[in-house]
């Protein structure tokens, strides 16, 4: 679980704790800022109603729901989180602003 309130401090924040919960096997609750919504294995909420809801939820799951929740969110932080998809995306974009330049 990841409860950070709503405000514009934590919009900057990274999901490096989903990131983590992730690859340690274990489904992800966080708040529905940016960096958090709409990825795999993670389940955002706004209101403690929808918070309690969802842990209502993911703690009813059965193994094999909760495995698979998983194994999303890992297949997505392998394709597309990588450092090594990273550092090519890095490498593009100075590629982009070396020839804005010249």
């Amino acid at each position: 679980m990841h409860p950070l309130e709503n405000t514009t401090w934590n919009h900057g924040k990274s999901n490096g704790a989903w990131i983590e919960g992730t690859m340690a096997g274990s489904m992800v609750i966080g708040r529905a800022l940016p960096e958090w919504v709409g990825i795999p294995n993670c389940y955002t909420y706004d209101t403690p109603t929808e918070f309690a809801d969802i842990l209502e939820r993911l703690l009813i799951m059965d193994d094999k729901q909760a495995m698979k929740s998983v194994l999303e969110g890992q297949e997505f932080i392998y394709n597309n989180l990588r450092l090594e998809i990273q550092n090519q995306k890095r490498a593009e974009v100075i590629e982009r602003l070396l020839n804005l330049k010249g």
